[in-house]
């Protein structure tokens, strides 16, 4: 591997380590920067970006540079098939849209509301849209895992609605959905560092002349 190529890799695994820390340093910020009585438990990552939250701009900053990271690995796992990609960069552009939307105190827009469902549904079901068969491909995008880390994360999705419906408790099942959601494309990134981009198959024009100079 040239020296080109040992940066861009390296850059990926920086970026793997750095957006789950970012999430978690500036959800914990995030927090710590709210008024007395705030309660994380009954609080969602969009009210600490609301246009009512305390240093807004700390959880603003959060969730641009989720959906950011979102969109960058859809780009560039390419050992992930091509509809987990796919989803993936959408939904780090619903993550976007949901910060172009802020609620507040009063209302929660309807674009806010469609955003929110389209990155969380698009988060959940990435690995398994984007799974692949081969004995080859990284342990994370095989069925197995693909299947239970889907599962698990829609799951924690319905756990949140409800939660959102009873407008109770609702801090709890999204900061581990985040947590996962934004650790899980790391696992991939990780898994795959080693894997040896695959020799181009030889045309078969160059298949027979290889053949008849022997």
């Amino acid at each position: 591997m040239d020296v080109r190529g040992r940066g861009a890799r390296q850059g990926r695994l920086v970026a793997a380590v750095a957006a789950p820390l970012l999430l978690m340093a500036g959800t914990l910020l995030a927090e710590a920067l709210q008024p007395p009585g705030f309660d994380p438990l009954d609080a969602t990552l969009s009210d600490m970006a609301s246009l009512d939250a305390a240093h807004r701009e700390v959880m603003t900053g959060v969730i641009i540079g989720m959906g950011a990271w979102f969109a960058v690995t859809g780009w560039w796992l390419a050992v992930v098939g091509k509809a987990g990609r796919i989803m993936l960069g959408a939904g780090g552009a619903a993550c976007l849209g949901i910060i172009a939307y802020p609620v507040s105190e009063d209302a929660v827009p309807l674009q806010h509301f469609v955003f929110a469902t389209l990155a969380f549904s698009a988060l959940s079901l990435w690995p398994v849209a984007g799974m692949r068969r081969s004995v080859d491909a990284p342990w994370p995008v095989r069925p197995a895992a693909a299947i239970t880390v889907s599962a698990v994360l829609c799951v924690l999705s319905a756990w949140f609605t409800v939660t959102v419906t009873r407008e109770a408790g609702m801090g709890l099942p999204e900061h581990i959905l985040a947590v996962i959601q934004v650790t899980w494309p790391s696992v991939v990134a990780f898994a795959s560092r080693d894997r040896p981009r695959a020799a181009a198959a030889p045309s078969p024009g160059r298949r027979e002349y290889a053949e008849q100079a022997r």
